[in-house]
């Protein structure tokens, strides 16, 4: 069981799952607004009003304190779904850095990927 942590400008948003090569199983979402002012654009503007906000979520609904997956919403990150072939780690890190320079002109930027599934 994994717990994903999505945070916006204006809510806070937990999600608890597992996923395997075919698909995902939600078992629970638990939701808390995000202090007005204390996240903008994925900088955290007011530290404590995070804190109180993840604070109230993990003491209330006593959530795992390992193995959690953060998500955060802002302008400077960029995902795509791709169609590409199956090929090795370098090969495909190669691969998805050219297909981001080629698309947005922008060079060192930091990527990561995983599979979501294979043909």
């Amino acid at each position: 069981m994994g717990l994903t942590v999505y945070l916006s400008n204006t809510d806070v948003e937990v999600v608890s799952g597992s996923s395997n090569g075919k698909g995902v199983s939600i078992s629970h979402v638990y939701s808390a607004q995000m202090p007005e002012g204390s996240f903008l654009n994925g900088v955290i503007t007011d530290p404590e009003g995070l804190e109180y906000a993840l604070a109230t979520l993990w003491n209330t609904f006593k959530l795992p304190k390992k193995g959690i997956r953060v998500v955060i919403n802002t302008p400077q990150i960029a995902v795509r779904v791709l169609d590409m072939p199956i090929m090795s780690q370098g090969k495909a890190d190669t691969y998805l850095q050219r297909e981001f320079e080629e698309r947005s002109g922008e060079r060192k930027r930091l990527l990561g990927f995983y599979v979501i599934g294979k043909d």
